[in-house]
């Protein structure tokens, strides 16, 4: 193959790979229609993080029956194993905060009559 054709074969395959990039970065701009979709599903999202709280609330409150009922039982290793959920159920009840405010914030910024 001839230098040429070779320098050529790099150029075009260059601009090909250029021109489909730059069509995915030009589908993932958001547009009228994604916003007012995003905004539509916003009382379906808030709706899930709710759900989600008031299942870790619950499961919150059954643990700290069975930790009393566990530290009065004398079971220090079922103490500590439920303590332990306990505290991965409040970083998750912590991330749903954020997570909540995150899309309340979004909502205020793109929605109108939100």
């Amino acid at each position: 193959m001839r230098t040429s054709k070779w320098i050529v074969s790099i150029v075009v395959a260059g601009t090909v790979t250029l021109g489909g990039a730059s069509a995915t970065l030009a589908a993932d701009s958001p547009s009228a229609t994604t916003v007012s979709e995003r905004c539509a599903k916003v009382p379906e999202v808030q709706a899930q993080i709710d759900e989600r709280r008031a299942a870790v609330e619950q499961r919150l409150t059954d643990l700290a029956t069975r930790r009393t009922a566990a530290a009065e039982a004398g079971e220090t290793r079922k103490v500590e194993r439920i303590d332990r959920i306990v505290h991965r159920l409040e970083v998750r009840s912590d991330r749903l905060a954020e997570r909540e405010t995150k899309v309340d914030t979004w909502a205020a910024a793109h929605c109108p009559g939100a």
